[in-house]
């Protein structure tokens, strides 16, 4: 499965499927972590500016897990702007 066929399956679609291979395995482990960052900071995984924010997120902030007070700081920026 290419990551890109990630990107329409349903929350319970996704966290149903299994991967076969690696290369499968990798792109579900960078969906996973969309999907987490997604619940954390209350957007839609299916929504194209949910994924924009998250690249954007990445290049600011880096890959890796989001512990709470990166969480709240992101949070505190977001809210800043409105």
């Amino acid at each position: 499965m290419r990551a890109s066929d990630f990107r329409h399956m349903s929350p319970e679609d996704f966290e149903l499927y299994r991967s076969s291979t690696e290369e499968e395995f990798e792109a579900y482990r960078n969906e996973s972590a969309f999907r987490k960052w997604c619940k954390e900071f209350d957007e839609d995984p299916l929504d194209e500016a949910a994924r924009e924010s998250y690249e954007e997120y990445l290049n600011e902030y880096g890959p890796g897990r989001f512990d709470e007070n990166e969480t709240a700081r992101r949070l505190d920026d977001m809210n800043k702007d409105q």
